[in-house]
């Protein structure tokens, strides 16, 4: 892209100034939906290390817009898929994140999530999406609770880990895929305490049971419908193994002699 570029974009757009980029920060072009990054030479190179295609050519600066890595895109592939989204390869099993589509749908470029090898301009009949249950693995089934900041948090299910340990995770509600530090995520479980059954024959052993927050307390002792007598062990345990509510019948007054 050349300085007469410039004027003939002020000559016919009516623009006063010249646009001016950054070097390094990706952009996405109205009219195609590409991303590029801008380069010294004042020309423009598609993010996915692919060359110029048709759509690529004689693009006008004034239509590059920074892309914050949203789900931007309008071009829908004839499959209905967008940038963004998480996909696979049919005969594959690994995730794919599409960074862009060809401008009739037909094909898509990507990067796999969990490393930096790119998929170029392979035909969209080649893809589906990507469903984490189907792989064996249950992290899709799983709701986590990550913290954006000090003061935000939302709401995603982990996709993959990437090369450098962070997880790729799908917002809720959104579909917006973003990536955080395991620290920073943390799974939504059901309110739960435990409680052993004081005087059984077996091997004493903590029995998990959902409960309102807050209802008991550590060492408080009860009697179930089936006359056993509990004691709480621990509350607030997030334990994936209870299956049925605590419905004690009778809680006894324990004191200290």
């Amino acid at each position: 892209m050349d300085e007469d570029h410039f004027l003939d974009a002020e000559k016919y757009w009516g623009f006063d100034d010249k646009p001016e980029f950054t070097l390094g920060v990706k952009y996405r072009h109205k009219g195609n939906n590409h991303i590029y990054y801008y380069q010294p030479n004042g020309m423009w190179r598609p993010v996915e290390g692919r060359g110029l295609g048709n759509t690529d050519r004689n693009l006008n600066s004034h239509q590059m817009e920074v892309y914050d890595g949203t789900v931007a895109q309008v071009i829908e592939s004839r499959k209905g898929f967008k940038v963004g989204q998480i996909v696979k390869l049919k005969t594959g099993e690994r995730p794919i994140e599409i960074t862009s589509l060809s401008h009739n749908g037909s094909n898509l470029w990507g990067t796999y999530v969990d490393s930096q090898y790119k998929i170029v301009g392979r035909h969209v009949g080649d893809f589906e999406y990507y469903n984490q249950t189907q792989t064996g693995e249950d992290t899709m089934t799983k709701l986590y609770e990550v913290k954006e900041s000090d003061t935000a948090t939302t709401f995603a299910t982990k996709l993959a880990v990437n090369s450098s340990g962070l997880w790729v995770m799908e917002e809720k509600g959104t579909g917006r895929v973003f990536t955080a530090t395991p620290s920073s995520a943390e799974e939504v479980m059901p309110y739960t305490i435990s409680v052993q059954f004081l005087g059984m024959s077996i091997a004493i052993k903590d029995y998990s049971y959902f409960a309102a927050k807050g209802a008991f307390e550590v060492n408080q002792v009860f009697m179930m419908d089936n006359n056993s007598i509990c004691r709480v062990t621990g509350v607030d345990t997030k334990s994936s193994n209870a299956t049925k509510d605590f419905n004690p019948v009778v809680q006894f007054e324990v004191k200290a002699v």
